[in-house]
C-alpha cells in the first residue's frame, strides 16, 4: 500500500483478473455441475500448465534482445505485467511449491485411499455378523 492507496500493479491485475473471473466463474460452476470430478482434475492440470508454459515465453520475450525488436512489440505491454524478477531464489520458490503441492495432494490421496479400505472392511464384518435376531434381508421399505 501507498499512501494514497494500492500499488499501481494492484489496479492493473486487478483491471486483468475482473473480466476473467465475470466471464469464467460461472462457466467454470456450470460445467463442474456437468463433468466428472475427474475431467475437472484433467482440465485444471492442463490449464495450469499452459498458465507456466506462457509465463517462461512472456518471460523470455521480456528479455529478446535483438536488432528485430519490434516484432515483438504487442507484447511489451503484456509482459511488464511481470513484476516479480526471475532470480534463483525465485525459481527454487517455484519448484519447491511444485513439488510440496504434489506431495500433500499426494499424501492425501492415500490417506483417502486407506479411509476408504479401513470403512468398507468395517462394513463388510457389521454385513457379516448381525445383531442376535436381527434379519438383515428382512428390512426393506414398504
Amino acid at each position: 500500500m501507498t499512501d494514497t492507496g494500492a500499488e499501481p500493479e494492484a489496479w492493473v491485475y486487478l483491471s486483468v483478473v475482473v473480466p476473467i473471473v465475470v466471464f469464467f466463474g460461472p462457466l467454470g460452476a456450470f460445467l463442474s455441475s456437468h463433468c466428472h470430478r475427474q475431467v475437472l482434475a484433467s482440465f485444471i492440470y492442463i490449464l495450469d500448465t499452459i498458465a507456466l508454459v506462457i509465463l517462461f515465453i512472456l518471460y523470455y520475450l521480456k528479455n529478446f534482445n535483438c536488432k528485430h525488436n519490434e516484432v515483438f512489440m504487442p507484447f511489451k505491454k503484456v509482459t511488464a505485467l511481470i513484476v516479480i524478477p526471475m532470480t534463483w531464489q525465485f525459481w527454487v520458490l517455484v519448484v519447491g511449491l511444485i513439488l510440496g503441492g504434489g506431495l500433500i495432494f499426494f499424501t492425501l490421496a492415500k490417506l483417502g485411499e486407506r479411509l476408504v479400505a479401513r470403512e468398507t472392511a468395517r462394513l463388510e464384518r457389521f454385513s457379516e455378523c448381525p445383531l442376535k435376531g436381527f434379519n438383515n434381508n428382512a428390512l426393506e421399505l414398504e
